[in-house]
């Protein structure tokens, strides 16, 4: 089959398109500026490649950087709420002193929760419990910190799915389960599992078995994560009072009236003690990271000065092109060719760059998720709404720096064709 023949070619061969719809989607193009400036900005584009590959690169540095500042940071509140999604409750108990489940959790008397198990309106009340313990192995004597969360095994319904059916091996005396996606340096947990082969390890002092895994993830603040049955994590801290805990889980009969439930119980407990809803708890989890710690300061650092390099850069590259190509302009002012049309010229070619520095970027950026995410085990990934938000900053600081060189141009005048 020839190209002639084909339906689309058939179509624009057609004399009512070609006598009428044709000439006039032409000239609705060349009545647009940037219709009428873009071959030219082309043209200068082209002239220096040099100069094209370092704007480019501008562009697509700005880029990366921004989209990788900000997917670390989403990564940060992401995995600092994994914990919090092993629960399944619809309120939290809490003490007022608590900041985050990564760092520091304040204990308060289990008799506080149990009190609300005669409450018309709850249908189950459980406890957990989390801390830090030395994490070792067998043939590995560096000893490692992780993240050792307790749980009720005869309350189901306030855990997770895939943790609930898991409950029968946590409810033996010194079993525990493993995040598959803790970092690598706590060894290959999973292919032992698989291999139907129950490793054995040291918590503290105390060694435990391993006897499946459950997907929690990396965070900032742990690189590994055991869940256990409450009285496995109290038996291997002795230190730790019994009676008390650091989270209640509630659950209600109607999850719609938990807001009103937390107004009305919160009024009656002692001071000291928090009642949350989940949405709430994820919440505290993140400003802390966020404004507590220097990582929100620093990712949005990073961002801004992106930002400035990149259009610091863009900026001169553009600034150096009206120096080469003064001559040049001055020449088709001479010749009839508007400030104006000249000055769409310049804008265009900032357009342009940002067009095209912004697939590089975009594809750098997704080469260094990868990386990150198999040396780190970060949940970092692509969003549609962050990328589009990422490009709209990069058109609008390429606009700027567009927009700020046109200012050389405006000192060309059409003499200077004949100085």
């Amino acid at each position: 089959m020839s190209v002639t023949s084909w339906p689309f070619q058939r179509w624009l061969r057609k004399p009512g398109f070609r006598n009428g719809r044709l000439p006039r989607l032409k000239a609705l193009l060349r009545g647009l500026p940037i219709g009428n400036s873009l071959p030219l900005s082309v043209y200068v584009l082209r002239f220096r490649p040099l100069n094209l590959l370092t704007a480019l690169f501008s562009v697509a540095f700005a880029t990366a950087m921004i989209l990788c500042q900000w997917g670390f940071r989403d990564a940060l509140f992401e995995s600092s709420v994994a914990i919090q999604r092993l629960f399944k409750a619809d309120v939290v108990m809490i003490h007022s002193a608590s900041v985050s489940t990564l760092t520091w959790m304040t204990t308060f008397p289990r008799a506080q929760l149990d009190e609300l198990r005669g409450d018309p309106r709850v249908t189950h009340t459980a406890e957990a419990r989390i801390t830090y313990m030395r994490w070792s192995r067998s043939g590995d004597p560096t000893a490692r910190l992780l993240t050792a969360v307790g749980v009720n095994p005869n309350e189901p319904a306030l855990l997770r799915g895939d943790l609930a059916s898991h409950l029968d091996l946590l409810a033996i005396p010194g079993q525990i389960l493993f995040d598959r996606r803790a970092r690598p340096e706590y060894g290959d947990i999973g292919s032992l599992i698989q291999a139907k082969d129950i490793p054995l390890a040291m918590l503290e002092n105390s060694r435990v078995s391993i006897a499946g895994t459950i997907d929690i993830g990396a965070s900032f603040g742990a690189d590994a994560t055991a869940v256990m049955g409450r009285e496995t994590l109290e038996t291997i801290m002795p230190s730790m009072n019994s009676g008390e805990v650091e989270i209640g889980l509630i659950k209600l009969k109607d999850p719609q009236q938990r807001e009103a439930f937390v107004r009305s119980v919160s009024s009656s407990l002692p001071p000291g003690i928090r009642l949350l809803t989940p949405e709430k708890f994820a919440q505290m989890e993140q400003e802390f990271w966020d404004r507590s710690k220097p990582i929100g300061f620093i990712f949005l650092f990073g961002v801004t000065m992106s930002l400035f390099i990149g259009g610091a850069i863009l900026f001169l590259v553009l600034n150096t092109i009206i120096l080469i190509h003064s001559g040049d302009f001055a020449t088709l002012m001479a010749l009839g060719y508007s400030r104006a049309r000249l000055q769409w010229s310049v804008f265009n070619q900032s357009l342009l760059l940002s067009l095209c520095g912004y697939p590089l970027g975009f594809a750098l950026a997704e080469v260094l998720y990868g990386v990150t995410r198999r040396f780190t085990n970060l949940p970092v990934s692509t969003d549609l709404e962050r990328s589009m938000i990422v490009f709209l900053f990069i058109l609008l600081t390429s606009s700027t720096s567009g927009l700020l060189t046109l200012q050389r141009l405006n000192e060309t005048h059409p003499s200077d064709a004949f100085a």
